[in-house]
């Protein structure tokens, strides 16, 4: 049976002025990238994007509660959104199969923070291997990081 291996690509500790997030130039040679956003705080809904594309190309269903209220939504965007916490809150975004250019790009994501948790599934219309992710930040906490792993599916 295969065994993941995570390699970090990449983290961004954030600062006073930090307000994008790029990693850029992204290896292909990986079977999947996660996207990993752990807060320190309060986090403002942000927004993740493939290759610069910003127009209304992706999809999502969203499933969120909070201990006595769940609710959903789904349609299309211009990104991928993030959970908006006002506590510790972990997001994490599995990005399947980035460097295929027969199909379409799916999303699994996942947050959790002490308001409550999240599950959204995602597509990116697009065809194109993922090159470049770009998170826009909605606002962190000084000292939240982001990071950026490729997945290796080695047989043992």
């Amino acid at each position: 049976m295969p065994t993941p291996t995570y390699d970090l690509l990449g983290t961004v500790t954030v600062g006073p002025s930090t307000s994008i997030v790029t990693f850029g130039s992204i290896d292909q040679s990986y079977n999947d990238l996660v996207f990993v956003i752990d807060n320190v705080g309060a986090l403002q809904q942000g927004v993740i994007r493939f290759n610069s594309d910003s127009g209304s190309n992706y999809e999502y269903l969203m499933m969120k509660g909070d201990g006595s209220t769940a609710t959903g939504d789904s349609g299309g965007a211009s990104g991928i959104f993030t959970m908006p916490t006002t506590e510790v809150a972990l997001s994490r975004h599995h990005i399947f199969d980035y460097s295929a250019t027969n199909k379409n790009k799916s999303v699994l994501g996942t947050g959790a923070g002490a308001n409550g948790v999240l599950a959204q599934v995602a597509k990116w219309k697009s065809n194109n291997a993922i090159t470049t992710v770009t998170y826009t930040i909605g606002s962190m906490t000084v000292g939240a990081t982001i990071s950026l792993y490729g997945i290796t599916k080695t047989v043992v």
